[in-house]
């Protein structure tokens, strides 16, 4: 008897970008997660020095937050 069942697979990653200055380039990212049939994405290295939400197209939802607030 397995100690643990699941219902779906969840596909997750991390990603380390520290060239990333711009929000706008959060296209890039989606079509990333896109082609690696990712669900959740975990970025540091951003750079990205304010909080917020982006929607994304099929629904997705992108959230940063500074290091500075971690």
């Amino acid at each position: 008897m397995p100690l643990l069942t699941t219902r779906a697979n969840l596909y997750l990653s991390t990603w380390n970008i520290r060239t990333m200055w711009e929000t706008e380039r959060v296209f890039q990212i989606a079509a990333e997660m896109k082609r690696h049939n990712l669900q959740v994405l975990g970025i540091s290295g951003t750079h990205w020095m304010q909080v917020g939400q982006q929607r994304l197209a099929m629904k997705k939802k992108m959230s940063h937050i500074p290091k500075e607030l971690h």
